[in-house]
């Protein structure tokens, strides 16, 4: 499959992201205490579930996608939770984990390691039932196509960023220093570019 321009430029633009990330611009705490415990957690967890359920052609298994994945035709209570650790490809796990890395440790930070992750679950499904609805009364020709994703959860976490830190600067690839509002607002950008993408 070749590669298209704005393929590289995505995957050039989340490696980059992935060495030099978000520095806030702020004293931080030491210690245990301000170990990203559950970042870490669902980083590992996404990617680890990611290649456990890839194909040999590099593919995820639409098996599992269509099993686990949150279905609008027929849901299951479980696919609430269980569509936030699938993803449709590389990419769209890149991106979602990217978001993760750069901006849930901050918010874990600041609000607690257990209110973060039921804050973090809690976006994920709200994102889901959102999506149940816009389906069942918009969109009923996706009703037969499975939603998966980390998304709605992780864009829960860039909204709270954003609220919580807008004035803060941060360094941007450890050059240039903006208002953390701007910085979301520029990763959100690309996550919808990303997902036009995919969508093409």
């Amino acid at each position: 499959m070749a590669i298209t321009p704005m393929a590289l430029v995505l995957i050039v633009g989340l490696i980059a992201a992935m060495v030099a990330p978000l520095i806030p611009m702020r004293r931080r705490p030491t210690g245990l205490s301000a170990f990203p415990f559950i970042t870490l957690l669902l980083l590992a967890s996404n990617l680890l579930i990611f290649f456990a359920t890839t194909g040999r052609d590099g593919e995820p298994r639409m098996d599992i996608l269509t099993t686990y994945g949150l279905l609008p035709s027929s849901p299951a209570v479980y696919t609430l939770i269980t569509h936030m650790f699938l993803h449709g490809s590389l990419l769209h796990v890149c991106g979602n984990m990217l978001g993760l890395w750069l901006f849930g440790p901050h918010v874990e930070e600041a609000v607690g390691h257990w209110e973060y992750g039921l804050f973090y679950f809690g976006c994920g499904i709200a994102a889901a039932l959102t999506h149940l609805l816009i389906t069942h009364f918009f969109l009923t020709n996706a009703v037969t196509i499975p939603m998966v994703g980390a998304s709605g959860a992780i864009f829960g976490i860039l909204g709270l960023f954003a609220v919580r830190f807008w004035r803060a600067k941060v360094r941007v690839f450890l050059i240039f220093q903006v208002q953390a509002v701007w910085a979301v607002s520029v990763f959100v950008l690309l996550q919808i570019l990303s997902l036009i993408h995919i969508s093409e």
